[in-house]
């Protein structure tokens, strides 16, 4: 019993996309070609939040999925065209 509830998690953990306003659970997905263009920019905005406290490995693992180095201004008009023309949920 104990075996299967261990798999369970295990199993739980490595499926499905990470919870939505988790940024440690979000930037382990590493998943990248199978994210929406959603998720793809939530993840990046988690990065970004990681460099604020001055850990950038997580835009180097974006730059080597891209090929290039993300634009932080060029990414906020994204995010805001994005997220800010979404109705609000109730």
């Amino acid at each position: 019993m104990k075996t299967f509830l261990l798999l369970s998690l295990f199993s739980l953990s490595l499926s499905s996309t990470p919870f939505p306003d988790d940024c440690r659970v979000r930037l382990r997905y590493l998943n990248f070609n199978e994210m929406s263009e959603k998720e793809q920019l939530e993840w990046l905005n988690c990065a970004f939040d990681a460099l604020k406290g001055g850990e950038d490995k997580h835009l180097k693992i974006y730059e080597e999925w891209l090929g290039k180095t993300p634009d932080y201004v060029a990414f906020q008009k994204v995010w805001t065209a994005t997220f800010n023309d979404q109705p609000e949920k109730n």
